[in-house]
């Protein structure tokens, strides 16, 4: 059996290739992958494996960038440290979301959870997809429309439009409106939002900030692979990631 490898941590790689090769003495591993970049280039000049093993944050990105240009046509297992990607892993092919660390066992379950589905698997179907976000997702079904946003003994409601800006610092995670009141968001954490706000509107530009791109007056270039944005009603400006900006100038261009 045909599989590839979509990890960029060395230990990690060699470590699910010792797991996956104990599990069945058949497994070819072809690729092993550490990129965005460098699977996308390889889905596109090459047959599909049976199986894919995929981390989803990746040196450059997160794996799903990749896999929305070129389909994978292959069932995927996820594996990764962080349980706020369900709902995109389950419409990307995925069949099984292993949380890391896992052992042997729960590798091995899931290879037989590959097995059982067989010949019948193309894509995941779009019903199959639905149950799972409906069992595994249930608040992330619909993108957030407004936040209640606590203040002493009183709350105050804030449509999710009128906020340019999310932004995590030391003192806890805070919402920006466009004349610069900002407003406690303690009650979220930046993953969760991340995945409750529209991408239509929202894009996660750093490890600490979600922007509105209704709010960029300007889009500086900061360095070779970062950005400045200059937002409206606000004193300070914002900087991409290296490594979030070759995703964010596909996202203004979409």
């Amino acid at each position: 059996m045909k599989v590839v490898i979509i990890e960029d941590e060395k230990l990690a790689t060699q470590k699910l290739k010792a797991m996956l090769l104990k599990a069945e003495a058949d497994i070819e591993i072809i690729a092993e992958l550490d990129s965005v970049a460098a699977t996308l280039q390889w889905l596109q000049h090459n047959s599909p494996p049976a199986l894919i093993f995929s981390d989803i944050e990746l040196l450059d990105g997160k794996v799903f960038s990749a896999f929305e240009q070129t389909s994978p046509n292959c069932p995927v297992i996820f594996t990764t440290a962080y349980d706020d990607y369900l709902q995109q892993a389950f419409a990307s092919n995925g069949i099984e979301y292993l949380l890391k660390p896992f052992d042997q066992q729960r590798l091995e379950a899931s290879l037989a959870k590959f097995h059982r589905l067989g010949q019948q698997f193309s894509t995941v179907s779009t019903d199959l997809v639905n149950q799972l976000q409906q069992a595994l997702t249930p608040s992330f079904r619909e993108y957030k429309q407004r936040f209640t946003i606590k203040r002493h003994d009183a709350m105050e409601l804030v449509d999710a439009k009128e906020l340019a800006l999310f932004r995590l610092d030391h003192t806890g995670l805070f919402a920006y409106n466009g004349a610069g009141k900002y407003f406690p968001m303690h009650d979220f954490t930046l993953n969760a939002l991340e995945q409750q706000l529209s991408p239509k509107t929202f894009f996660r530009i750093n490890r600490n900030e979600i922007i509105n791109i209704d709010f960029i007056e300007f889009i500086i270039n900061h360095s070779k692979d970062k950005l400045k944005l200059k937002l409206k009603g606000l004193d300070f400006d914002c900087i991409t990631s290296s490594h979030r900006t070759p995703e964010f100038r596909k996202w203004l261009d979409a």
